[in-house]
């Protein structure tokens, strides 16, 4: 799986949030985020992810998110965030953790279909071209 470095968040639906591994609410850190979790299916999901600021499609700038993440808010000239995001741990309110993690894979992938600001991070069994 390629790693981008960033801030580990859970991401929640109903209500819409977003928080860090230590706990802290990065919600109103992130609000286009926020939106972006806004338009996800109906039913209430939790997703395993990295907030970071990708600079080319693989590779992240963690200054640059942790400069914007100090501010604690949206600002004009805010660098862009995405979602990189690969588990899935709650489905339409169910807990699927002891699913296979393809199975959990298979469902993220369907669920973030089409949502911006989201990225499905799969893994590579080939990780020599990395």
């Amino acid at each position: 799986m390629l790693k981008f470095d960033g801030y580990r968040v859970l991401a929640g639906t109903m209500p819409s949030a977003l928080r860090t591994r230590g706990g802290l609410d990065a919600t109103a850190w992130f609000p286009e985020l926020v939106a972006s979790l806004e338009q996800f299916p109906a039913g209430a999901h939790i997703l395993d992810n990295e907030v970071c600021v990708l600079v080319e499609l693989a590779r992240s700038d963690f200054n640059q998110l942790h400069e914007r993440a100090l501010r604690r808010r949206w600002y004009r000239g805010a660098a862009p965030v995405v979602l990189c995001t690969f588990d899935l741990l709650v489905h339409n309110g169910k807990d699927i953790r002891g699913l296979p993690i393809e199975e959990r894979k298979a469902r993220l992938r369907t669920l973030v279909a089409g949502v911006p600001a989201v990225l499905f991070v799969d893994s590579d069994d080939d990780g020599d071209w990395l």
